[in-house]
């Protein structure tokens, strides 16, 4: 077969991933089928569930077993998609249509596309002569919990016991520690990149405030606590904390070329006679690598404590302590060691974070790379995420697939023919003579 008619089979999984419960569909399908094409191709073959009908899998060369630590090449995609509103479609979502070599359906670019190719090399004889393996992730549309998962596949025996309903098909089994401390030389990660390969991109951090008041009626301010007056002081706060990052983290090589903070929302209260005792507000920030995790983290949990301190401080002022300590009493608190103080605003990470992912050293990136692409070819920086910022715990990874990022998750998103016979042509020659790393 060749990667479009898998690709029309891939396309026809309704894979989408979505923190919507209604939306929400398995892979499960998905990923048996391709299980199964791996296994009959001669890869010794695992799946096992994430989460409820959400699973991951692993597709082994068999010729891994040389005893040594390298487990030479990864290629990996995600089996999921974004929501659809398929009346808005000029086709069938779920049925790859190919309109002037132009192929239409939900996922057929991001990313489809690479699994199908995928696919397609497993079937090449000379897949099966090279260290060449296959990953096949859960829900990176949403939650990265199958990419979040992965680094437990080489810290843990591979077990039923570890690994939920875990499936093993294929020639050959390993023992269940063979990946245990092991790493691989090379992953490539098959996002829509134009087959451009990419070296760094952003991370994500998501946090929504919850600002708690108490009602009362609005000719009387003091009868109550406004949430609105909080929210104003933290978007104050989230707004010095934007400029901070933009002058003191620059980054050259991304064209956004700092961490950017986005205040995405703001919703509460409930009629214009009535002081608003509830307030929301998120807000996102794309670090670059230039500042670690941890210390963002740690700014944005300082910035949470130092605002209700703050707002305890002027919510008190404005009322008597009596007064102010009674109506307080009255609404939930949280108690933080001896000093009972009530919550005035609250925080929730809606998102599992993802670290900025950097390739900071792109030799042997480009020395098994650079044989197989373009001379002129560049090294980009994005300023969106990928589970490489998982990945790359395993191993030297790069972003490289076909389709172009500006059609992903687009009404009638579709990938160019021509795109999947450069990556097939890109990994045939790359398996034909890739050398692992000793």
């Amino acid at each position: 077969m060749s990667s479009e008619l898998y690709l029309k089979k891939l396309v026809s999984f309704n894979t989408t991933s979505s923190d919507n419960a209604e939306r929400d569909r398995s892979n499960g399908e998905l990923i048996k089928y391709m299980a199964d094409h791996f296994a009959k191709c001669g890869f010794v073959t695992h799946y096992y569930e994430i989460a409820p009908n959400k699973f991951n899998l692993l597709a082994l060369s068999p010729s891994l077993a040389d005893g040594s630590d390298s487990l030479g090449l990864l290629l990996s995609g995600h089996s999921d998609c974004v929501p659809f509103d398929a009346s808005k479609w000029t086709h069938n979502p779920l049925e790859l249509t190919n309109v002037d070599n132009l192929l239409y359906g939900r996922g057929a670019c991001d990313m489809k596309a690479f699994l199908a190719c995928m696919l397609t090399l497993a079937a090449n004889q000379d897949a099966l002569k090279s260290k060449v393996s296959f990953l096949v992730t859960c829900d990176e549309e949403s939650s990265m919990n199958g990419a979040i998962d992965v680094p437990r596949l080489f810290a843990q025996p591979l077990n039923g016991e570890n690994f939920n309903n875990l499936c093993s098909l294929g020639p050959k089994s390993y023992d269940e520690n063979f990946l245990v401390n092991k790493h691989f030389d090379l992953i490539i990660i098959g996002e829509p990149t134009l087959m451009q390969p990419v070296v760094a991109h952003k991370g994500f951090i998501a946090r929504e405030l919850t600002f708690h008041g108490i009602s009362g009626h609005s000719s009387n301010p003091l009868l109550g606590v406004n949430s609105i007056h909080s929210a104003n002081l933290a978007i104050t706060k989230l707004l010095a904390l934007s400029q901070e990052l933009q002058y003191d983290y620059v980054d050259p090589d991304f064209a956004v070329n700092y961490p950017s903070l986005n205040l995405g929302y703001i919703n509460g209260g409930h009629s214009l006679n009535s002081i608003c005792d509830e307030v929301k507000l998120g807000f996102e920030i794309r670090p670059t690598p230039s500042i670690s995790h941890e210390l963002l983290v740690d700014k944005i949990n300082k910035l949470y404590l130092d605002l209700n301190d703050l707002l305890n401080q002027i919510h008190a002022s404005g009322l008597s302590q009596a007064s102010f300590k009674e109506k307080l009493n009255k609404k939930a608190q949280v108690y933080q060691g001896d000093n009972p103080k009530h919550l005035l605003c609250s925080m929730s990470i809606p998102f599992a974070d993802i670290p900025a992912f950097c390739n900071k050293d792109l030799e042997p990136i480009k020395t098994l790379l650079t044989p197989y692409l373009p001379q002129d070819i560049a090294y980009n920086y994005v300023n969106y995420c990928t589970e490489a910022s998982f990945l790359q715990k395993l191993g030297p990874t790069v972003v490289l697939g076909p389709g172009s990022i500006d059609q992903a998750h687009g009404i009638d998103e579709y990938v160019a023919l021509s795109e999947l016979t450069k990556c097939d042509d890109f990994l045939c020659k790359l398996i034909t003579s890739f050398k692992p790393r000793t």
